[in-house]
């Protein structure tokens, strides 16, 4: 990684940061979550002798289901202020006037928006199994530990958190307003997580083919998405967008 591009990521994080919604997510969203997740585990501990296995399995696919959404929503808003945030602050044009690459400027803004999400989703679930093991018994922290939710928490997040932020630089790279390029996208990366949320609501674990056979799909969605964004991402054809 270059200089010109770590110093771009290093501006992106500066003002982003700065922005009260992108503050939202990477804050007190993830805590939300982890409440929501905390409670979901202890309705699992609290299940009756007599209530069916199958309870519990939905219960826990809920649980974990919110480390699927924080690396969605985090680089969404994110992504979506990159842009169209930018222009609204009028920094962007300065920035598009710099000798950076067209690809360096892709790359940049999506690496700033992608990483925050993993990392910051990493962290919540590794504080998550902190706080399970002192909630919960031994056994629903390794139900949470199994191997589907270990991929889909560090394979399938990271090629999600790649997806909704290209797809968001795709959005806000055509739009002069932020609250409508924030709307459209997270419309757009719905498909992503709409199959384990319908199969969270079976009665049953996810499966290790199941999170391997999305994470194929969503890598060559990824694969054919950043190819087409990083084409149309052409500084002249956003500052004429804009004129």
């Amino acid at each position: 990684m270059n200089y010109r591009l770590r110093a771009l990521m290093k501006k992106e994080w500066q003002e982003a940061f700065k922005n009260k919604m992108v503050l939202f997510g990477i804050t007190l969203l993830p805590l939300i979550f982890l409440g929501f997740a905390a409670f979901m585990l202890l309705q699992a501990k609290g299940l009756p002798p007599e209530a069916p296995p199958e309870t519990k399995f939905i219960l826990i696919n809920q649980t974990m289901f919110y480390f699927i959404l924080l690396p969605l929503i985090i680089p969404l808003s994110i992504a979506v202020y990159a842009v169209t945030g930018e222009k609204e602050q009028k920094s962007l044009e300065p920035l598009l006037a710099t000798p950076l690459t067209d690809l360096e400027l892709f790359a940049g803004k999506v690496l700033a928006a992608a990483i925050p999400g993993v990392v910051i989703s990493w962290l919540f679930f590794g504080l998550f199994l902190g706080v399970a093991s002192l909630l919960v018994t031994p056994d629903l922290v390794l139900t949470v530990l199994a191997p589907p939710w270990l991929l889909a928490i560090f394979l399938l997040s990271p090629l999600v958190a790649i997806f909704t932020v290209t797809v968001s630089m795709l959005i806000s790279s055509r739009m002069s307003d932020t609250r409508a390029a924030y709307q459209l996208s997270s419309f757009a990366v719905l498909p992503v997580v709409i199959p384990i949320f319908i199969f969270g609501l079976k009665e049953a674990l996810l499966s290790l083919g199941l999170i391997a056979l999305e994470a194929g799909i969503v890598a060559l969605v990824d694969l054919g998405t950043v190819i087409l964004a990083a084409k149309l991402f052409q500084r002249e054809q956003i500052l004429v967008r804009w004129k």
